[in-house]
């Protein structure tokens, strides 16, 4: 247990609206990757200019290193027992392992970085209509808009399409959320294939990459295209770079601007300034005093997209102009 409280930092004070009494906001991430680290940045930048000044909140911050067990202990151990007046949840694996214990003892939980959170159990639907002590921003768009780019850039009847994805949490309804689009399309040929989510230290991550170029080569002469999910395989770049190197094929999707410049053809996501600043907004209110069952969960519009030019010109996959220009100031050549 001194392991856990070693590794909490307690990173800023702020003070709220000239409230005297001192407020505490317990922030969780799940693990560092690039993109955890922008919304972060974003959000407290967004709680600075909402007029939150380093007087009588403590905000304390803790990193779960992508430990499923490192993460529990610390809300049993730690959350529960300070009763903060909002803990913030970064990434579904925070979030989902915090989520019953908050619930039963009623603590107002702020989550972001988050794919689905109705697949993931999370929330019972976006809109929060059963009221719950939960509201934040969320991942995935409605009607499927990366789906449908990928049926507009490809769309041929004969295309075989490969998925490698592991257990996280945010990789499996990553997986649902394709499957469902494929199923719906009926005319690709989907394949997928399960690795194990080990953790997140150097030895654990080691181990998931070894698994992962088996994966591909075990896939690479029964698929045209790879696609990668959102999660831990989809965002590290070197994920794309191993499907390529050992396969030859083209990853048409990714989950991260630094793995679309690592090879990737494309990815549509939220805005990541306004994600984080939705999440702090959220905040500010509960602080302010509105009941957060009345907040719904919200994503950013509309998508920001990301293209790599160079890399669909090399594997002969030619974008329709209008998504060029939607890019604009994304596109990689």
């Amino acid at each position: 247990m001194k392991a856990i409280f070693l590794i909490i930092s307690l990173l800023l004070s702020f003070s709220c609206f000239g409230q005297k009494e001192r407020k505490k906001i317990i922030l969780i991430r799940s693990f560092e990757i690039n993109l955890v680290r922008s919304h972060i940045k974003h959000f407290f930048n967004s709680l600075k200019e909402q007029g939150i000044n380093p007087s009588n909140v403590d905000i304390i911050q803790f990193n779960g290193r992508g430990n499923p067990k490192l993460i529990k202990e610390f809300v049993e151990n730690y959350v529960i027992k300070h009763s903060p007046d909002v803990v913030v949840t970064n990434a579904t694996l925070a979030t989902a392992i915090a989520r019953p214990f908050l619930r039963e003892k009623n603590i107002p939980q702020v989550y972001f970085t988050v794919f689905d959170p109705v697949d993931a159990g999370i929330v019972a639907d976006l809109e929060n209509s059963k009221r719950e002590n939960i509201a934040g921003a969320y991942l995935l768009y409605e009607g499927d808009v990366r789906g449908e780019l990928f049926n507009e850039i490809i769309g041929k009847k004969d295309d075989r399409v490969g998925m490698i994805y592991s257990s996280y949490p945010s990789e499996i309804s990553s997986f649902k959320s394709w499957k469902s689009f494929f199923d719906r399309h009926g005319k690709y040929s989907f394949s997928a294939s399960m690795i194990n989510y080990p953790g997140n230290n150097q030895l654990e991550l080691k181990k998931l990459l070894a698994e992962f170029k088996r994966e591909v080569e075990k896939m690479k002469d029964e698929v045209d295209y790879f696609i990668l999910p959102d999660g831990p395989l989809g965002v590290n770049p070197i994920y794309v770079r191993w499907i390529e190197k050992i396969s030859g094929k083209p990853v048409l999707f990714a989950t991260s601007k630094q793995s679309v410049k690592a090879g990737a053809i494309y990815y549509v996501h939220p805005d990541v300034k306004r994600h984080g600043e939705i999440a702090a907004k959220i905040v500010v209110d509960i602080l302010k005093g509105r009941d957060i069952r009345l907040m719904p969960s919200q994503i950013p519009r509309p998508p920001v997209m990301f293209l790599n030019l160079k890399s669909a010109k090399k594997y002969g996959i030619e974008v329709p102009k209008k998504y060029i220009n939607s890019a604009k100031g994304y596109t990689f050549y």
